[in-house]
């Protein structure tokens, strides 16, 4: 995929994202309870920054990792003795979103457009680190 500075709809763009997320992990994301959330989220940033495909691809990857951060600490909130396994394959979501951010030429206005996300993120891990020891930053503080 190229990423060519070509101004797409919001909505061109998120069917591009869930077909990218379909190819990429093999799941259905419409499949995902609270995807409608995440589709207005996505829509309100593709909105306000106009990002590129790549940056519009990495944000929807941050954002679908953030919900599942976010419903790991409310679930080891309800029970402490919930374990989680696995997270190697979940991982890769970040490392892909980090990749297609990488390839994008616009990642200084994706980074903008996603600080709020990426900033919750580290919280959340870091609050998961500490309650579980499930997730580590790594070196440089950056999400792994």
């Amino acid at each position: 995929m190229t990423d060519i500075p070509e101004s797409r709809s919001s909505e061109a763009l998120w069917q591009l994202v869930l077909s990218e997320f379909h190819e990429e992990f093999g799941f259905d994301a419409a499949e995902i309870v609270n995807i409608q959330a995440m589709r207005d989220l996505f829509i309100e940033k593709i909105d306000k920054f106009n990002l590129s495909e790549n940056s519009a691809i990495a944000l929807f990857f941050g954002i679908y990792f953030f919900g599942y951060l976010t419903l790991l600490e409310m679930t080891l909130s309800q029970d402490p003795d919930f374990k989680v396994e696995g997270l190697d394959d979940f991982l890769r979501i970040l490392h892909v979103a980090d990749a297609r951010a990488a390839l994008a030429h616009d990642s200084d206005v994706l980074a903008q457009a996603a600080r709020d996300i990426t900033d919750g993120t580290q919280r959340l891990m870091e609050k998961l680190q500490a309650k579980a020891a499930i997730l580590t930053p790594a070196p440089d503080g950056k999400a792994p």
